[in-house]
């Protein structure tokens, strides 16, 4: 995701941490309600969902990503997950647009957290 406005927060430069037997690594920025880590390469962020959002998730089913060139308001739908324990949105931390999935890493990721 191409970002437009500064993020929530960062715990960016922190040591590894682990919560609740879930490895929280240094090097990224965190929006911890959201769940998300963050790691920012210029106007560019990746995201993904944290070690503890996807220990709580249980079994992942299906995760629907909004296409690229879509802008995308903070607080806003970004994805829809869909696991055994729930099903419902992953909201942006900033805004921005989505300029690329890794659907590949997210199937394989399902495929491990499983």
């Amino acid at each position: 995701m191409r970002r437009s406005s500064k993020p929530k927060g960062s715990n960016a430069g922190r040591p590894v941490i682990v919560h609740r037997g879930c490895a929280i690594p240094s090097g990224y920025s965190y929006d911890v309600e959201g769940d998300l880590w963050v790691r920012f390469e210029g106007d560019v962020a990746r995201m993904g969902l944290t070690d503890v959002a996807k220990t709580r998730m249980g079994k992942m089913v299906s995760i629907r990503f909004k296409k690229p060139g879509r802008r995308i308001l903070s607080g806003k739908s970004i994805a829809t997950v869909e696991s055994a324990k729930w099903v419902g949105p992953i909201h942006s931390p900033f805004d921005g647009e989505v300029i690329e999935i890794n659907e590949a890493a997210f199937s394989d990721d399902i495929l491990i957290a499983n």
